[in-house]
This record gives C-alpha cells, sequence and structure tokens, in this order.
C-alpha cells in the first residue's frame, strides 16, 4: 500500500515537470520565432573625401505593430572579390532608427584603389521581426570608385658644376592624396623642353617639337628626380620641364603643363670654360675650381610673423630657410590635433578615427582608453621651392594645396629633396599658428 502511495506521488509529479518542460520550451519556441518578415534594402553611395557609405532601409511594418529594432551589419568587399568571397575589408553594425527604419554606415575608404566595391547588409531581427540579408549580388549594392586625381608640381632648378659648368634637373611633386590612403606608386616621365632663346616667348607652345631628353623615374615619398642635364655651352638660354605621372591601382595619371610655375630654368651663359651668372640672381657659383662638394642642406627655417591670418589686409607670412648649395626644398606641413591616448598611440578624437580603430583592434582594445589626452600632428601637404646658396625666403600665403588653412597651430618642416651636390636630408622645423580671419 506504502509503495503504491510513493509510485502514484512520483508519476504525478513526473507529470507536472513534463508539463512545465514543455511550456518553458513552447515559450521560447514562440519567442525565436517571430510572426512578421520585413524585407530589407541596400543603397551604396559615395562619400567626400574619396570615400562611400551603405544605407539600408526595412521595409513599412504591418498595420498595428511596432516599429522594427536591432541592428543591421555591413560587410564591404573591394574589387576583384569573387561574389563577395573572403574576408571582407570592413565591417561595422550599426542600430536601426526606430523613426525612418533606416541604417547608415560610416564612411568607408576606397582603400584598394580604383574598382567596384560591393555591399552586404544583415539586419539582426527582433521579437517581432525575423532576420533579414541582402546578398552581394542585390541592386544598388555596389558602388564603381574612380581613381583619385592627385596634383603634380614642378621645381626645376639650375646649379654648377666645377668640372662641367652648369647642370639643370627637376623635381615633380604629387600632392592631394587622402588621409590613411596609401601613398602614389608607380613612375613619372620628365620630358625637357628646350634650349628656347633667352628672353622667350612665353607660353605652350613652349615645348613644340621633340624633347631634347627624357627620363623615367620611380617614384618616391610622392616626388621624383630627374638625373643631371648638361646645357651645351654657347648662349643665354631657357629650358622647360614637363612631368607625367603613371597612374596606379589607386590614383589616376597627371601631367604638368608646358611652362607652369616652377617648370623652367635659365640657363646663363658659360664662358672660357668657367662658369658664370651673367647678373642672374637666382644661380649661386662656387668662386673656386676643384675640392671636395659640399653638402646641400636647409638650417633656420622660420615664419615672420609666426601667427598670421589668411585672409584680410595683412594675410599671410614670410617663410625663410639658409642653403648651403642650390637645393630643391620640399617644406611639409602638419596640423596639430587633440588626441586620446589608446595603448600608447595617440589617435584622433573622431567617431571616424574611433570607429576605424575598433575595426582594426576591437571593441575590447576601445575600452582599455587612457584618460590622458595627447597631441599629434596630422599631414596636410607640402611645396617645393628651387633655392640658392644662402638666405632665401617667399611669400606664404597660408594656402597648401589650393586650399587655405583652418585656423590653428602646425609644424612646418623644410629638407632638401634635389640638388646637383651632395643631400643632407637633415630637416629644419618650425611652428607657427593661423589665426581665426577677422570679419
Amino acid at each position: 500500500m506504502v509503495r503504491e502511495q510513493i509510485a502514484g506521488r512520483l508519476w504525478r509529479g513526473l507529470a507536472v515537470l513534463t508539463f512545465i518542460s514543455l511550456a518553458i520550451a513552447s515559450a521560447a519556441s514562440s519567442a525565436s520565432a517571430a510572426p512578421f518578415s520585413l524585407s530589407l534594402s541596400l543603397t551604396a553611395s559615395v562619400a567626400p573625401g574619396d570615400e562611400f557609405a551603405g544605407t539600408t532601409t526595412l521595409s513599412k511594418p504591418p498595420k498595428g505593430e511596432p516599429a522594427p529594432t536591432g541592428t543591421v551589419t555591413f560587410d564591404v568587399y573591394g574589387p576583384g572579390a569573387s561574389i563577395c568571397d573572403g574576408k571582407p575589408l570592413f565591417i561595422e553594425a550599426r542600430e536601426v532608427d526606430s523613426q525612418t527604419r533606416a541604417a547608415t554606415s560610416g564612411a568607408f575608404l576606397a582603400s584598394e584603389g580604383q574598382g567596384t566595391y560591393h555591399l552586404t547588409a544583415s539586419y539582426s531581427g527582433d521579437a517581432i521581426y525575423r532576420p533579414a540579408t541582402v546578398s552581394c549580388e542585390a541592386a544598388g549594392s555596389s558602388i564603381d570608385m574612380p581613381a583619385v586625381q592627385l596634383t603634380i608640381t614642378n621645381a626645376a632648378a639650375v646649379g654648377s658644376s666645377f668640372q662641367y659648368g652648369f647642370e639643370i634637373l627637376d623635381t615633380a611633386t604629387l600632392t592631394g592624396a587622402p588621409v590613411g590612403l596609401a601613398a602614389p606608386t608607380g613612375t613619372i616621365t620628365f620630358s625637357l623642353f628646350g634650349p628656347v632663346g633667352y628672353p622667350y616667348a612665353y607660353g605652350p607652345e613652349s615645348c613644340g617639337g621633340n624633347p631634347a631628353a627624357t627620363y623615367t623615374e620611380p617614384i618616391a615619398e610622392s616626388a621624383a628626380s630627374t638625373p643631371p642635364f648638361l646645357p651645351p655651352r654657347s648662349e643665354e638660354k631657357v629650358y622647360l620641364y614637363t612631368a607625367r605621372y603613371s597612374g596606379d591601382q589607386r590614383y589616376a595619371s597627371a601631367t604638368s603643363e608646358c611652362d607652369a610655375p616652377g617648370s623652367t630654368v635659365h640657363v646663363p651663359l658659360v664662358a672660357d670654360g668657367s662658369p658664370e651668372t651673367r647678373g642672374n640672381p637666382e644661380i649661386e657659383v662656387p668662386p673656386a675650381r676643384g675640392g671636395s662638394q659640399p653638402l646641400a642642406r636647409v638650417v633656420g627655417l622660420h615664419l615672420t610673423p609666426n601667427a598670421f591670418a589668411t585672409t584680410g589686409n595683412h594675410a599671410g607670412t614670410t617663410i625663410g630657410y639658409t642653403l648651403s648649395a642650390p637645393a630643391a626644398v620640399t617644406i611639409t606641413f602638419s596640423r596639430a590635433m587633440h588626441g586620446l591616448l589608446v595603448r600608447s598611440r595617440c589617435i584622433a578624437d573622431t567617431d571616424a578615427a574611433r570607429e576605424r580603430f575598433v575595426r582594426l583592434y576591437g571593441s575590447g582594445a576601445w575600452k582599455e582608453l587612457r584618460s590622458a589626452t595627447c597631441t599629434f600632428y596630422a599631414h596636410v601637404g607640402g611645396i617645393t621651392k628651387a633655392g640658392t646658396t644662402g638666405a632665401d625666403s617667399f611669400r606664404f600665403a597660408g594656402r597648401v594645396g589650393g586650399r587655405l588653412l583652418p585656423a590653428g597651430v602646425y609644424r612646418a618642416t623644410a629638407a632638401v629633396t634635389a640638388s646637383l651636390w651632395r643631400i643632407d636630408a637633415a630637416p629644419s622645423s618650425a611652428v607657427f599658428k593661423v589665426m581665426a580671419s577677422p570679419r
């Protein structure tokens, strides 16, 4: 009798547990199987600065149902990816806006150069709506990014050789590469035209006919230089350089025009086998022959005044330096930026920089952000000038790469980049401030 009572109680307990388990499983199944489906569209568009972005929109929910919540994850694939195979270039998750039912990615840099970039999007779903995806082949999910257009400038110079008289050369520099994109590669082809009689009629027609010499030189640090050219010893003359950049996967080809600023060189007369300036103040000639060849080095870079505005009655400043020998001097400009110290790295305190940091190192690394702030200098651009031995200066309006520098603190760094003499590449730096323009 006792055994039968115990057995009955056990069966009843087992039945209750079974009922509870089935109820829990049923509830879980109901929660995981959301009742409604929404379609997901994706549109890729070009963003400023050679970047692009993706925007997804969920379809309108059924009448009486709430707006969708959750996240959309964007995957970006570069040119050459076969139907989005392999590892994505970028992965980014964004919250769905409950008002617009849309999610927009941050700006992605076209880091692989020109070509077609593909985006996919995956909606996480929520308690009401099922997950949804947009495949790599969906309409509007790809975008063709063009090659980046650069500006090429010449810095032709004339120097003197103790043995041969005057020599000329040219340095071409590429500017305009977006921050974060790899430096340009490829070659620059120089064409030297002349001699043209001095004085000469300025204009593109000066580069007619066959060039006197051509050189194809590899690019290093966004610039290339020709070897020295020895003009015949005859009469005062002018030579003109043009430069053509080959382009690469990321950057389009570019050409400097004939008789563009910095592309011409005036070669004085060489009489009796010894060089002379013929009254040309732009050329410095050593007073004696023989001896060891000096170093071309720039020292004493300064800006006067070192705080100035870029507009107004007294806009601009004067940049000065001293050269130990005739040379081409490149002055680069960097802007002081406030940053955050993360893992001993100073990164920009911007949403875009944070997002890229997380993509590279993960969200866990970002959580290790230290409270300390830091300062770093972001490259803005540069200019190249042909200088002579001794003190040299020029007027600087605060314009780099065709744009005026915004208000802020900057660092200018000068270094010799080309010379007929041996080069000492030690830089000379100066800090200056661009003030807000007066209203």
